[in-house]
C-alpha cells in the first residue's frame, strides 16, 4: 500500500480497529459506523433487524430512540436479547469498538469525535429535540463515507436532515419499507430527500449490510484506481459514459470528491474494482443514474453557519439595501441551491432589512442547480418538522405554514425567487447581479474549473456587488477584483475594475492535468488578462506606442512592444525598477517626468532624446501620463516611448547638392527660402497630420465605444436571454400545474351533483355545473348573462338582494328555499375570492335536501305523535330540540326551552348528581329508565312547581355530534289514583276487619262503633270522624253514637244537628267553612280542629235513614268525586249492617 493511502488514516481508525487483533488490517481498511434512528412503533422493527443481522460484521452500531426523559431506559437489555452483540449504553469517552452495539440514553444528545462517543445535555424544549438528526450530522462529520444510516418507524420527521448530511459525505442511507413500519412519518420523510440507496424491511437489513461490508473498499481505493487509468486511453471512460447519459461532465471536479462517491456505488454494487464497474455502467443505464445523483452535493440547511450569515446580514445587506435606488430590485443569484433552503435563508434575510427601513419588497432571487428534483422540492418549498431545528423562532413564525408533511415557506416570499436548471461550468452567467451566494461549491472543483466558475461569478456581479463563499474557499487569482469584507465568513466585495468577457469552457482531460489538477500548460494570469485588456483600449488613443505600466514605486507591472531599446535588465539582483533599467540618455529624464506627473497629475512630454541601444544612438519621444480609465488604478502610471528615428549623419562629399556649389551671398538666400518653404511643408504637413491623427483619434474612440457598448450589449442580451429562458421554464412548469388543475376542476364540475353556479362582481354569470340547470334555467349562451335575466325554479325572491348583501359584507348566507316542483335546497352563498384574496365576485352553491327535509318533517312528526314529552340534547347538556307536549308539560312558550341546560329543567337538590350521571351516561351511552329503584324522580316547570315523573334515556346513533333524546311523563295523575286506590283497600280493610270482629256483638255495638270511627281515622285523607243514628221515636233526630280522631282532653265535640243531610242519597260535602249553610258553631268548631273539608253521608237500608256518617279531612280541596263514592259506598254497608240488628240494642247508645 503506498503512503499516502496509510497518511489518510486517522489515528482514530487505528484505535478503533486494532481492537480486532490485526493492525496492520486496520491501518488500510475502516469498516463502517450504523447510525440507527427510530421513535414510536421502533421497538419491533429494532427487534426484527437485530434477529437477522450477523454478529460479525466488523461494524458498529449505534442506537438513537427517541426516549422518555424522566424515565430510566431499558433499551440496552431489551436489546441484548435479540443479538449475541455487546450491548451498552453510550457513556462520554467511550471509544467505538466494531461488533458492539451502542444505545443512546434518556435526555442527552449524542456526538461522535475521533471515533469516541460524548454526550450532551438537549438544548432547546421537547418537542424542538432532534436527536436522530443530531448524532447523523456528528456521524458525517466524523467518518465521513464510512458513514451508515438506518431511518426506522417512527411520528415526524427526525432523521431526515442527519440523512442529507451522510449523504453528502459520501455515506449510505437505508430506509425502512413504510408500509412495514407501525408509525410511517419518519420513513415516508427521510424517503421524501430522494437519497436513500435501498428502502428495505427490517429483518433485510442485516444481510444488505453484511455484504456491503465484505466488499466495502479501502479508503482511496478508486481514487488510486482513477489515478491507475489516467495514465492509459481509458482514462475518461467512466466521465464520458457519465456526460454522455446525463448531459454534465464531473470530470474536473476534485479526485476525493468523486472517488468517495465510486467507491460506495461500488461497494453496493458489490463490486471489487473501478475496471469491472466500467462495464457494469455500460450494460446498465439505472447504475449510471444513480452515481451521477451521487455527484451531486445536496447539503444544505437554512441558515448554514449561522455567524457568516450574521456577517453576511451586518457587512452586506445592510449596505446592499440601504443604497438602494427607489424602484430598482435587489437581484441574487445562487447557484448550486440544491432543495432551496440558501435561498430562502437569503430572502428572508433581505426581507427583514427592507421592512426595517420601510421599503416594498423588491426582490429577484435565481435559484439555480442541475438537479432537477431538488429544483422541485425547492419550488414546493415543503420542508419536514426538523427544519424547525435550523429556522430561527421569530422566521418560523412568520414565513412558514403549517403543512401535513411539516412546513410550507409561506407564497409571499415564494413568488420572489425563480428556481431554474443551470450548468454555472458552462451555462451563460445571469448578470447585473447584487450578491451572488455560492457557498461550499468551490471546494469539489479542481483549479482549472475553479477559475471556471470564479471567472462567471464575477462576471455576473456588477461593480460593488457582493460575493458569498464557503468558509473553506477563496478567490485565487481574482483577488485584485475584489475587497474583502470578511476574510472569516469569506465576504468579498466587487471593484470597480471592468471584465472583459467570460473565458470560454475549454474541456481539459484529466489526464493532461498535474497532481494538482492545474493544466500541464500553463493559463494565463487573470490579473495579467485584465491589465492587458485595459492597457491597449488606452494605447489605441496614442497610435500604439511602446508601453510600461509602473506602480507608485515605479515597480514594472506590464510591457506592452518591444521595450528593449529602452529597457534593459538591471546587472545584480533582479529588480523591476524602472529607473534601473532605463537607458543611459533615458534615466534622468525619466524620472522627472514621472515626478512632474505625480505631483501635476498631468501629461509630461519630452521630445528628441537621445538613448543609446545596440552599440548606436536613436532618438526617442518620452511621454509619461497617469494611468486612465473611468476607475484607475491608484498611483499607476503609463510610460510612452516613440522611436524618432536615428541621429542625422553628415553628407557624404561625393553625394553633394549643387547648391553647395553657390557661395556667399547666393548661397545664404537660397537656403533662407528653402528652408522657409521645408518650414511652411512641414507646417502644412503638421497641420495635416494633426488633423488626420485628430479624425483618426475620434474615429478609434467612437469605434472602441461602439465596440464595448456592442459588446456589452451582446453579453446583456444573452443574459436576458438566459433570464428570459429561465421564467420561460418557470412558467411552462406553471402552465402545466394550472392545465391539471383546470382539468381536475373541470371534471369536478362536470361529475359533482352539486348545483354551483360562479358570478362576477356585477353578478353576471362566469360558470355553472350541469346540476344547477335543474334550479336555474341556464345555458351555454347565458355565460356572460346577468343572472337575474335568467328564469329560475325556485319559490324564492330574495336570490339578488341576498346575492348583492354578500358582495357587501362579505358574509357567508344559507337559507332554505323550496323549488316549484317540491324541491327543496340549502343555498348557500359566498364570495369568491382570487388568488390575492381579492372579491371576484359570488358563488351560489344548491344542495338537494329534499331527502333531509322530509326526514326532518317525519322525525318532527314523530315527536309530535309521541304522548310523552320528548327532548333532544347535544353532548354538552343543551337543549336542541323539543315537542309541544313537552312546552305544556314544562310551562314554556313555544321556543323557550332551545339552549336550556337539562339542569334547569330538575329541582336543585338533584342538579349535582345528575351532572355527575350525565357525564358517566356520556361515556356509556345505552337505553335505559333515569335513576334507581326506590327513587322517585322529580321535574320542575316553568313556575318553580315540582311533579313526579318518569324519565327514559337514550342516545340517537347517526349524527356527527352525538345526540341524546329523553323521555318524560307526569305520573301525578297516576299516583293520585294509586293513592285513592290504596286508601279504599284499607277503608275497606279497616271496615272488614271491624264487621267479623263485631258482627255478633250487637250487645256492645256502640262501643264497636267507637272503635270503627277510630279505626277510621287511621286511613289517609280523614282526620276526624263521628257516626249519628236516628232516633226511632218520632220527632227525636239525631244521637251522636260513635266518633274518633278526638283527643280525651278536647273540649269540643260535634253535636248531632250540626251537620245534617238530609234523608236523600245525597251527601253534604262542605270545603269552604264560610259559606251561609255552616252554623257559627261548627265553624268554630272547625277551626279549632284544623279541618278544612267536611263530608256528611247519609246511612240508607233500603229507602229508610239509619244515621250519618261525617268525616272531616284538613286539605281545602278533599273529597273529590271518587272519594265520595268510596264514603258512600262504607256507609251504604255500614247501614245495611246497622238495620239487621235490633232496634231495642241501640238503645244502650248512651252507654
Amino acid at each position: 500500500m503506498d503512503q499516502p493511502l496509510l497518511e489518510r488514516v486517522s489515528q482514530a481508525d487505528k484505535v478503533v480497529d486494532t481492537h480486532v487483533g490485526e493492525p496492520e488490517f486496520a491501518a488500510i481498511r475502516r469498516l463502517p459506523v450504523v447510525g440507527i434512528g427510530a421513535s414510536a412503533g421502533g421497538l419491533e422493527a429494532i427487534e426484527e433487524l437485530f434477529r437477522h443481522m450477523p454478529s460479525d460484521t466488523g461494524m458498529t452500531f449505534v442506537m438513537v430512540q427517541h426516549l422518555d426523559p424522566n424515565h430510566k431506559s431499558i433499551l440496552s437489555e431489551l436489546i441484548a436479547r435479540f443479538t449475541t452483540m455487546l450491548v451498552s449504553e453510550a457513556t462520554s469517552g467511550k471509544v467505538i469498538q466494531p461488533n458492539h452495539i451502542y444505545v443512546i440514553p434518556p435526555n442527552r444528545d449524542l456526538d461522535l469525535l475521533n471515533g469516541t462517543l460524548q454526550l450532551i445535555a438537549p438544548v432547546g424544549p421537547r418537542h424542538l429535540r432532534l436527536s436522530i438528526d443530531h448524532f447523523f450530522r456528528s456521524l458525517a462529520l466524523d467518518q465521513g463515507p464510512n458513514a451508515v444510516c438506518i431511518v426506522l418507524s417512527g411520528a415526524g420527521s427526525d432523521g431526515s436532515l442527519g440523512l442529507r448530511a451522510i449523504k453528502g459525505e459520501g455515506g449510505v442511507a437505508l430506509v425502512q419499507i413504510p408500509e412495514t413500519a407501525a408509525y410511517d412519518s419518519m420513513p415516508r420523510s427521510a424517503l421524501a430527500t430522494g437519497l436513500a440507496d435501498a428502502v428495505l424491511a427490517p429483518r433485510e437489513i442485516g444481510p444488505w449490510l453484511s455484504a456491503y461490508a465484505r466488499h466495502f473498499p479501502p479508503p482511496g481505493s478508486a481514487e488510486a484506481a482513477l489515478r491507475e487509468l489516467e495514465s492509459g486511453p481509458e482514462a475518461d471512460k467512466l466521465f464520458t459514459l457519465v456526460r454522455n447519459h446525463t448531459g454534465y461532465d464531473f470530470s474536473l471536479y476534485k479526485e476525493g470528491t468523486i472517488g468517495r462517491r465510486i467507491e460506495r456505488r461500488m461497494a453496493v454494487n458489490r463490486v471489487n474494482s473501478l475496471a469491472d464497474y466500467i462495464p457494469m455502467l455500460q450494460q446498465n443505464p439505472a447504475e449510471i443514474d444513480r452515481l451521477w445523483k451521487d455527484f451531486l452535493i445536496s447539503v444544505t440547511q437554512f441558515f448554514r453557519n449561522q455567524k457568516a450569515m450574521e456577517a453576511l446580514d451586518e457587512k452586506a445587506l445592510q449596505a446592499l439595501v440601504s443604497n438602494r435606488l427607489a424602484g430598482q430590485p435587489i437581484r441574487i443569484w445562487v447557484p448550486g441551491c440544491s432543495t432551496g433552503e440558501e435561498a430562502y435563508s437569503l430572502a428572508m434575510l433581505v426581507q427583514e432589512r427592507l421592512e426595517r427601513l420601510g421599503l416594498p419588497l423588491n426582490l429577484q432571487v435565481f435559484a439555480t442547480d442541475i438537479d432537477q428534483d431538488a429544483l422541485q422540492i425547492a419550488r414546493m418549498a415543503v420542508y419536514p418538522q426538523s427544519v424547525a431545528a435550523d429556522v430561527p423562532a421569530h422566521y418560523l413564525r412568520r414565513h412558514f405554514l403549517r403543512h401535513p408533511q411539516g412546513f410550507q415557506m409561506a407564497k409571499a416570499l415564494r413568488g420572489s425567487i425563480v428556481f431554474a436548471r443551470h450548468d454555472i461550468t458552462r451555462d451563460p452567467p445571469f448578470s447585473r447581479m447584487d450578491l451572488v451566494s455560492c457557498r461550499n461549491l468551490l471546494i469539489y472543483l479542481r483549479p482549472p474549473l475553479q477559475e471556471r466558475v470564479l471567472d462567471t461569478l464575477t462576471y455576473a456581479l456588477k461593480p460593488q456587488g457582493v460575493l458569498f463563499l464557503g468558509i473553506s474557499e477563496s478567490i485565487g487569482k481574482f483577488s485584485h477584483l475584489y475587497e474583502t469584507l470578511d476574510r472569516r465568513a469569506r465576504i468579498f466585495r466587487r471593484t470597480g475594475l471592468s471584465v472583459p468577457g467570460i473565458r470560454s469552457s475549454q474541456w481539459v482531460p484529466r489526464r493532461l492535468l498535474n497532481e494538482r489538477g492545474e493544466d500541464i500548460v500553463p493559463s494565463r494570469d487573470p490579473g495579467e488578462s485584465e491589465l492587458k485588456y485595459l492597457t491597449e483600449s488606452a494605447l489605441l488613443k496614442e497610435h500604439t506606442p511602446v508601453c510600461v505600466i509602473v506602480d507608485e514605486r515605479y515597480q514594472v507591472l506590464y510591457v506592452h512592444g518591444h521595450a528593449g531599446r529602452y529597457l534593459e535588465p538591471a546587472v545584480g539582483r533582479a529588480s523591476m525598477y524602472i529607473l534601473k533599467m532605463a537607458r543611459d540618455g533615458l534615466r534622468n529624464d525619466l524620472a522627472g517626468a514621472l515626478r512632474e506627473v505625480a505631483s501635476s497629475g498631468n501629461l509630461c512630454r519630452i521630445e528628441s532624446l537621445r538613448v543609446k541601444s545596440d552599440e548606436s544612438e536613436r532618438l526617442v519621444n518620452l511621454t509619461v501620463r497617469q494611468f486612465p480609465g473611468e476607475h484607475p488604478k491608484v498611483g499607476a502610471f503609463m510610460v510612452l516611448f516613440e522611436d524618432a528615428g536615428p541621429l542625422p549623419q553628415q553628407t557624404n562629399e561625393q553625394t553633394r547638392d549643387p547648391v553647395d556649389l553657390l557661395h556667399g551671398a547666393d548661397r545664404l538666400v537660397w537656403l533662407e527660402k528653402e528652408l522657409a518653404v521645408n518650414r511652411e511643408s512641414l507646417q502644412n504637413a503638421n497641420e495635416e497630420l494633426e488633423t488626420s491623427n485628430e479624425e483618426l483619434q475620434s474615429t478609434v474612440e467612437e469605434l472602441q465605444s461602439s465596440n464595448e457598448e456592442l459588446m456589452t450589449s451582446q453579453e446583456e442580451l444573452s443574459s436576458i436571454n438566459e433570464e428570459l429562458l429561465t421564467v420561460n421554464v418557470e412558467l411552462e412548469d406553471k402552465i402545466r400545474q394550472l392545465e391539471a388543475t383546470s382539468d381536475d376542476l373541470e371534471n369536478l364540475l362536470q361529475c359533482t351533483e352539486l348545483g354551483t353556479i360562479f358570478l362576477d362582481v356585477d353578478l353576471r354569470v362566469r360558470r355553472f355545473t350541469p346540476a344547477a340547470t335543474k334550479v336555474i334555467n341556464l345555458l351555454e349562451a347565458d355565460i356572460g348573462r346577468p343572472v337575474e335575466h335568467i328564469v329560475h325554479k325556485l319559490e324564492y325572491t330574495a336570490l339578488i338582494a341576498d346575492a348583492e348583501q354578500v358582495l357587501d359584507t362579505l358574509q357567508r348566507k344559507t337559507v332554505e328555499v323550496r323549488g316549484t316542483d317540491g324541491v327543496w335546497y340549502s343555498l348557500r352563498i359566498t364570495a369568491y375570492r382570487t388568488g390575492n384574496n381579492a372579491v371576484g365576485g359570488v358563488v351560489l352553491t344548491f344542495v338537494d335536501r329534499t331527502d333531509y327535509m322530509l326526514a326532518e318533517q317525519r322525525f318532527h312528526q314523530l315527536l309530535e305523535s309521541v304522548p310523552d314529552a320528548m327532548i333532544l340534547s347535544n353532548n354538552i347538556g343543551e337543549i336542541v330540540q323539543v315537542n309541544r307536549h313537552a312546552e305544556r308539560l314544562f310551562g314554556y312558550e313555544p321556543g323557550n326551552m332551545i339552549g336550556l341546560p337539562l339542569d334547569s329543567l330538575l329541582p336543585e337538590r338533584f342538579r349535582e348528581r345528575h351532572q355527575e350521571n350525565r357525564l358517566q351516561f356520556y361515556r356509556k351511552p345505552l337505553a335505559r329508565p333515569m335513576g334507581r329503584p326506590g327513587l322517585q324522580l322529580f321535574a320542575l316547570r316553568a313556575d318553580g312547581n315540582e311533579f313526579p315523573a318518569d324519565i327514559a334515556i337514550g342516545p340517537i346513533p347517526g349524527y356527527y355530534d352525538q345526540m341524546y333524546v329523553a323521555t318524560v311523563r307526569d305520573i301525578g295523575t297516576r299516583r293520585c289514583q294509586e293513592f285513592s286506590l290504596a286508601r279504599a283497600n284499607k277503608m275497606f280493610y279497616v271496615f272488614a276487619n271491624w264487621t267479623q270482629a263485631h258482627y255478633l256483638s250487637s250487645d256492645k255495638m256502640g262501643r264497636s262503633l267507637e272503635l270503627l270511627c277510630r279505626n277510621l281515622v287511621s286511613v289517609e285523607g280523614c282526620s276526624r270522624c263521628w257516626i249519628c243514628l236516628d232516633d226511632t221515636a218520632p220527632g227525636m233526630g239525631l244521637t251522636l253514637i260513635a266518633h274518633g280522631g278526638f283527643a280525651s282532653t278536647e273540649s269540643t265535640l260535634p253535636e248531632p244537628d250540626w251537620i245534617d243531610p238530609g234523608y236523600g242519597l245525597t251527601p253534604l260535602v262542605i270545603r269552604r267553612l264560610v259559606d251561609k249553610g255552616v252554623t257559627d258553631k261548627l265553624r268554630q268548631a272547625a277551626f279549632g280542629w284544623g279541618c278544612n273539608s267536611i263530608l256528611s253521608i247519609p246511612m240508607m237500608a233500603a229507602d229508610r235513614r239509619v244515621g250519618v256518617l261525617v268525616v272531616c279531612s284538613m286539605a281545602s280541596d278533599a273529597f273529590s268525586v271518587d272519594e265520595v263514592s268510596l264514603w258512600q259506598t262504607l256507609s251504604s254497608s255500614l247501614a245495611a249492617t246497622l238495620a239487621m240488628l235490633p232496634h231495642s240494642s241501640l238503645a244502650s247508645k248512651g252507654s
